[in-house]
């Protein structure tokens, strides 16, 4: 399975020439399989797509198989998109000042402002794990104000 991807990621990225233009392409390609992974066609689909991001975090001409671990972090995802936007609605976000000290004079320069979620049952979220969410899920201006 891995030569018939690498040979379609590189038949992919040879150049093509459309009248006068000459175009460059890339791949990135999603596999699951069956029976193993799932034996409906819609469920096929789904995985080939979460396999497919995948491989596109990995960077361009890559390819990635679906695994449980990339479903189980997609549903951690959603259920964490979900409970982001309510966060935006419950109060939920705190602001902490930490102080930049100028080592010069020894005297607070200016403070930087940190956001930290503080989930009900969660606890204190990760901003590693909420910021790259709410800029993807376009949430993050609405934190900001």
């Amino acid at each position: 399975m891995d030569d018939i991807a690498v040979k379609i990621i590189n038949k992919l990225a040879e150049e093509y020439h459309l009248g006068n233009e000459i175009i460059h392409a890339s791949g990135s390609i999603g596999i699951t399989l069956y029976p193993s992974d799932a034996s409906d066609i819609d469920i096929l689909m789904k995985n080939a797509d979460q396999a497919m991001y995948a491989a596109k975090q990995k960077g361009r001409n890559c390819f990635s198989y679906f695994t449980q671990s990339l479903q189980d972090a997609a549903q951690n995802r959603l259920r964490l998109s979900n409970d982001l936007r309510n966060a935006l609605h419950s109060s939920q976000f705190e602001i902490y000042y930490q102080p930049i000290v100028n080592l010069n004079t020894d005297r607070i320069h200016k403070a930087e402002a940190l956001i930290r979620w503080h989930h009900p049952t969660r606890g204190m979220v990760n901003p590693l794990d909420f910021i790259p969410l709410a800029k993807i899920n376009g949430l993050i201006h609405k934190i900001g104000d």
